[in-house]
């Protein structure tokens, strides 16, 4: 029983806080750490509510009715995000793992020249 819930936390940190994480990060620079915080928040608290609608709707309907009334949910949203939702800013010049550290090395004039022309 161990193992299947480290699977499934594992999964559901690769899942929603690894990617919403990584959207944040790069749309957001100065403001990042709120972001972060307001988006994670969110994902705990849909996390939660989901689980009580879900326990709810099990409890008095039965499971095959839940997944009759979760299934076309997930089926309009999912889609929806993925049309929506864009990784990254639109124009945002793309570095390599090994361009981005010599970005940001030196005084604060040279990370502004750096930036300039590092993106």
């Amino acid at each position: 029983m161990f193992i299947a819930y480290m699977m499934l936390g594992a999964g559901i940190a690769a899942g929603t806080i690894a990617p919403a994480a990584f959207v944040v990060a790069n749309w957001f620079g100065g403001r990042r750490g709120l972001a972060m915080g307001v988006t994670l928040g969110g994902t705990t608290t849909g996390g939660m509510l989901m689980t009580l609608t879900a326990s709810y709707v099990i409890a008095h309907w039965g499971w095959r009715t839940a997944y009759l009334v979760f299934a076309p949910v997930f089926l309009i949203v999912i889609p929806s995000v993925l049309m929506v939702v864009r990784s990254r800013p639109p124009g945002e010049r793309r570095m390599s793992v090994a361009e981005r550290p010599r970005c940001w090395r030196g005084s604060k004039q040279l990370r502004r020249l750096e930036r300039a022309r590092c993106g």
